[in-house]
């Protein structure tokens, strides 16, 4: 049977279904901001050799449904129509599991279709289901934060991407290289120690933005937050 998906490359095609996600609100607040995420890239660097946005044909401009395949992770969403679980499970079918995906930014409204086909396929399923809270813009400028003295703030620099994936818990072929482009493209800060210049802990947005890492290398209290 031949392959029903198409790739999507054009970023006007892409700003397109974006405007679909951003007419629903907060409701798609995860297909509005990863999709967000891919156009800036793409606007960046046209050629993302490692990146595949994935549809179907006739119905992406009303579904928004995408399939991003970023290396070894894998994001799914579409909107809540009535056709969206049929329209997932003909788009997932067409997949190449050989191999594995991390899947992440799953909404809840399509957990248990996209569950059911994965079963139906014979696939092992680890889930970690997150929940995710929201403070409003204007509370979270309100909050002071300090730094111990000995510590400072800054960016990290891809260089520095082999450190955070040495102890990434996602650690995987090809997590150095993502955790790379992670760092040149999306807002990071890293903690530093003053006296030699070592990276001690850090923060980076993720391609699926409501998330960003957090670690350190060493348990120490960095900062206080009022």
């Amino acid at each position: 049977m031949a392959n029903l998906l198409i790739t999507l490359y054009n970023v006007d095609d892409l700003k397109t279904m974006h405007e679909l996600y951003k007419a629903c609100g907060i409701t798609q607040l995860i297909g509005y901001q990863t999709l967000g995420n891919y156009i800036s890239w793409f606007e960046r660097e046209p050629q993302q050799k490692h990146i595949k946005i994935y549809t179907l044909p006739n119905v992406w401009r009303k579904s928004g449904l995408y399939l991003i395949v970023d290396r070894y992770q894998l994001m799914i969403n579409a909107l809540d129509t009535a056709e969206a679980a049929a329209e997932l499970r003909t788009a997932l079918l067409q997949l190449d599991w050989s191999r594995g995906y991390k899947m992440t930014g799953v909404p809840d409204i399509h957990h248990d279709t996209i569950v059911k086909i994965l079963t139906d396929l014979n696939l092992f399923i680890d889930i970690v289901r997150l929940q995710i809270m929201i403070m409003p813009r204007a509370e979270a400028l309100a909050l002071e934060v300090s730094i111990s003295p000995e510590y400072e703030f800054r960016p990290l620099v891809p260089d520095e991407a082999v450190v955070v994936d040495n102890i990434w818990y996602s650690r995987a072929k090809g997590s150095l290289a993502f955790i790379k482009r992670l760092i040149k493209y999306n807002y990071n800060i890293g903690i530093y120690l003053k006296s030699t210049g070592e990276l001690i802990g850090w923060c980076i947005r993720q391609a699926y933005p409501q998330l960003s890492y957090i670690s350190k290398r060493i348990l120490l209290q960095l900062f206080s937050i009022v």
